[in-house]
């Protein structure tokens, strides 16, 4: 696998290998203007990871994981630069729906039956979590997807109102 390209990325060294595979470096060439780039695709996670997002002051990178098979989803931080992974928060719903925002985390946690389907907030100043927003009790948050404006005055996320499914005939297929 050492040498070979894949688009425009040149496997340069492998990194590791676990339950997932193997990770490899792989350095690109892009053409930024006139000027040729280097890039450098790098594994960041030690142990797996989803849904990332890199906070606004570009220092952490924010993902999702959940820590054994079928177990809660919550949110870890890693360096930019790299470095030791830390929980940030505990407790998502099935699905990682956060985003991260100046002031914080935005997510949706496990529904219950005294709170509903709600939007909280995780502070990064205070470190406290506050609801946020409280959605209809038909409201059904389903799938990977949050996302808050900037002047946090608008939300944009995945629900689910109906599941179905169809059937077909297929005729004549011999």
């Amino acid at each position: 696998m050492i040498g070979k390209m894949i688009l425009r990325y040149k496997i340069t060294e492998k990194l590791g290998e676990g339950g997932m595979g193997v990770v490899y470096k792989a350095v690109g060439r892009f053409k930024y203007g006139k000027y040729p780039k280097v890039a450098e695709a790098v594994q960041v996670t030690q142990s797996g990871g989803t849904a990332a997002f890199e906070s606004p002051d570009g220092e952490w990178v924010y993902y999702a994981k959940e820590l054994k098979m079928n177990d809660e989803t919550s949110i870890w931080k890693v360096p930019v630069a790299g470095g030791e992974e830390h929980q940030a928060l505990a407790s998502l719903s099935g699905w990682p729906n956060f985003t991260v925002m100046n002031e914080g985390i935005y997510f949706t946690p496990i529904p219950d039956s005294k709170t509903g389907n709600i939007i909280q907030l995780f502070s990064f100043a205070t470190g406290e979590i506050k609801t946020f927003i409280e959605l209809e009790d038909s409201t059904s948050i389903f799938g990977m997807g949050l996302s808050i404006s900037p002047d946090s005055r608008a939300i944009l996320l995945t629900t689910g109102d109906r599941y179905e499914s169809d059937l077909y005939l297929i005729e004549n297929f011999r």
